[in-house]
């Protein structure tokens, strides 16, 4: 190969402005929009996940990967440490669906901690993610899922409020006299109903204490003045 030596003393310097296509690759390529990008996209393809049909989440998520990826092309990462960011995720998922009051949840932070400092493959400074936005993501996630799961477990231990079991406590109407057998009307549906002893007359109200089958169990309601 030939050398060639360049003289630049006294050289013109002349600027030359990026294009907006420029801009737009030299910010992508910043380790820090790319780590937020991918997060992004996680939280979008979840949310469509757990809400089929509203498409936005979905979309903002799909974009939001596709240019994480695109980053991670211009940007050496360590593969190790990506898959333990999502294995991060799972585990949170996971904790949702079978709740272990908390230890998939660490395990999920520490995962994504661990992941988000191995993401950069090189040591140099520009390649680093920011310890601030580590941290504040990692506590992020695990503040939405904690919430998620708590709401979760409220689901789990609330009352049932349809279905046969949804009926206790429940007032309805004798549309007959219940002697101690007859009709009543609750919930905009006729039901049998029997009292254990007591006569019910026609259009009082009755409170649904056990429900057997297709008989409801019921006694005169007393409205509290």
């Amino acid at each position: 190969s030939e050398t060639r030596i360049l003289k630049t003393k006294g050289a013109e310097i002349i600027p030359v402005k990026m294009t907006f296509k420029d801009l737009f690759l030299h910010s992508l390529t910043n380790p820090n929009i790319a780590y937020i990008l991918l997060f992004l996209g996680i939280y979008g393809i979840l949310g469509e996940f757990s809400n089929p049909g509203s498409f936005f989440p979905g979309i903002v998520g799909g974009i939001s990967l596709v240019l994480a990826f695109v980053a991670f092309q211009s940007i050496p990462i360590n593969y190790g440490g990506l898959l333990l960011i999502i294995f991060g995720i799972v585990l949170f998922i996971l904790e949702i669906y079978t709740p272990t009051f908390g230890v998939l949840t660490a395990g999920g932070v520490t995962s994504l901690i661990l992941g988000s400092f191995m993401l950069p493959k090189s040591a140099a400074p520009f390649f680093r993610i920011s310890l601030g936005l580590i941290i504040t993501m990692s506590i992020a996630t695990a503040a939405f899922f904690v919430f998620a799961l708590s709401k979760g477990i409220k689901i789990q231990w609330k009352k049932p409020v349809t279905g046969r079991e949804g009926l206790l406590g429940k007032v309805g109407i004798a549309k007959t006299d219940l002697t101690p057998e007859g009709t009543i009307f609750i919930h905009g549906e006729r039901w049998q109903a029997s009292t254990k002893g007591e006569t019910i007359k026609e259009g009082e109200e009755v409170e649904v204490l056990e429900v057997r089958g297709l008989l409801l169990i019921v006694k005169k309601y007393f409205r509290k003045e």
